[in-house]
């Protein structure tokens, strides 16, 4: 049975283009209500340094008021933006998403070229018949280009590489003239991006491939409109495409007027690089399909406001692949959850993200246990950093593996830095709750938690136990008393009776 449908937006802040989406969404099914595009060219406005030069900022700022405008209105819980390659690049990639958040009235994040592929590959499989053949997803962005293999609606290896249309287009093609030398240059520089991940994408294997993106979308336009191809493209009809920009110079976009102009700009740069990926991975076809990773966002978002989120099942896989104690997990979140429901209210955590946050840490705080007991606080969170997590936006993993790095021993100090400025004195409070609740259940059994009392105030947290429990328990009152010197040294009172 299908759920209640429900109204949701999504953003895709991509290094080319800004597009908003708005659906109605019912299980799999999505029914489009508005869409906006903006050409802003983020990807074009890196400075020497790599940072995004004040143009293609106001470029982008302006497209958030326009966004910003429709958006009006909109829980946020039913709102995702996110950022793509040209904002995982940027080194003022923090500055930008806080004044674009700010003008948008909406958080912004920025997802992995991983996360960023399986998005992908969720919003074409719903658009491709659900049997069990594998198949292969490209996407070519502005500034990088995503592969996903899967059958049916799971994919089973993502990848993503930094080549894109509009980096293309940059470096081989700035004046829009196409010579023999620049696409040649063109297609082996991609070429060269691809190495890395041929020998994985090849072993996998795939029955067909599809590509989703705009630059594909023009391509299998104009091969078609040529009469070199019925469908989709062909890797003969690529070659004769290519040889015919070579020949004519530029790209004739005057001849394709359903072919935007921004489009057309980057048209060169989308052949060089979709040739070099049907050149190195032997791909004789690549077909079309509509969606892609607005699509997949949608059925992504609408499932967190159905309860089905998937990042518990990206946590939870996560965890059991270390052989994390699961009654161990559930102990420390049934007592954190406790600890939670007491000082929620005065430490302003009662968005959901925070319970999440909160569940995600007690389930995977001890994976670096497979590494080692020492110090496995640090290796925890290396793993929660630095491993694909389907589903968590860049921001919100940094949180997740800062929650996990500081539930014991000294706080980070260069880890807090690091974090989204809205949410760092949150995520200490986050780390205290998780903290205690590890304290408590040290001995791995359960404290009866309908006997606690629990007292909260500005960086403070007091704890009342049942007469006598302390003294029977002289393990847990030493660990408590360490725990008022560390908490003393970021500015927190414990007090516990």
């Amino acid at each position: 049975m299908d759920s209640t449908p429900v109204t949701c937006a999504v953003g895709d802040l991509g290094s080319n283009t800004f597009h908003l989406m708005i659906a109605t969404v019912s299980g799999p099914r999505i029914n489009i209500i508005d869409r906006i595009r903006e050409p802003v060219r983020l990807a074009a406005g890196f400075d020497e340094y790599g940072a995004l030069n004040e143009e293609a900022q106001e470029r982008a700022f302006r497209c958030m008021e326009l966004f910003g405008q429709r958006l009006k209105g909109f829980p946020p819980e039913h709102v995702l933006m996110v950022g793509t390659n040209a904002l995982r690049k940027a080194v003022n990639s923090r500055e930008f998403i806080e004044n674009a958040s700010s003008i948008l009235g909406y958080e912004i994040e920025v997802v992995s070229g991983y996360e960023e592929a399986r998005l992908v590959f969720a919003g074409i499989a719903r658009n491709i018949e659900p049997d069990n053949r594998k198949r292969l997803i490209i996407d070519i962005g502005g500034g990088s280009t995503e592969f996903a293999i899967g059958r049916r609606f799971e994919p089973f290896l993502v990848e993503s590489i930094d080549v894109g249309c509009l980096s293309t287009k940059v470096n081989c093609f700035a004046d829009g003239k196409v010579t023999e030398r620049r696409m040649h240059d063109a297609i082996i520089a991609a070429g060269l991006k691809l190495q890395p991940i041929l020998s994985r994408l090849k072993g996998c294997g795939w029955s067909s491939a599809f590509g989703s993106s705009g630059s594909v979308k023009s391509i299998a336009q104009v091969v078609y409109a040529n009469g070199w191809c019925d469908e989709g493209i062909s890797y003969e009809s690529l070659k004769i495409l290519k040889a015919q920009l070579i020949r004519d110079g530029v790209f004739k976009a005057e001849f394709f007027p359903d072919i935007s102009s921004d489009r057309a700009d980057v048209f060169p740069g989308g052949v060089a690089v979709l040739f070099a990926i049907m050149k190195n991975l032997d791909i004789d076809h690549v077909y079309i399909s509509d969606g892609g990773i607005r699509e997949g966002m949608l059925l992504d978002l609408s499932g967190r406001i159905d309860h089905k989120d998937v990042r518990d099942t990206s946590v939870s896989v996560f965890a059991n692949s270390y052989g994390v104690d699961r009654d161990q997990a559930d102990r420390v979140f049934a007592k954190a959850e406790f600890l939670y429901r007491n000082v929620k209210d005065n430490w302003g955590l009662d968005e959901q993200i925070c319970h999440d946050l909160l569940r995600w840490s007690a389930d995977v705080h001890e994976v670096g246990l497979s590494i080692s007991h020492g110090r496995y606080h640090k290796h925890s969170a290396y793993l929660v950093r630095h491993s694909n997590l389907a589903g968590f936006s860049r921001e919100i993993q940094m949180l997740l593996g800062f929650i996990v790095r500081c539930h014991r021993k000294s706080f980070s100090e260069k880890s807090h830095e690091k974090l989204p400025l809205d949410f760092r004195d949150r995520a200490v409070r986050l780390c205290v709750i998780l903290r205690l609740a590890v304290i408590l259940c040290r001995s791995r059994n359960d404290v009866d938690k309908g006997k606690l009392k629990v007292e909260s105030g500005e960086n403070r947290i007091k704890i009342c136990f049942p007469g006598g429990w302390l003294q029977d328990n002289p393990l847990t009152e030493a660990d408590l008393l360490l725990e008022v010197d560390y908490l003393q040294q970021i500015g927190w009172q414990l007090i516990f009776e």
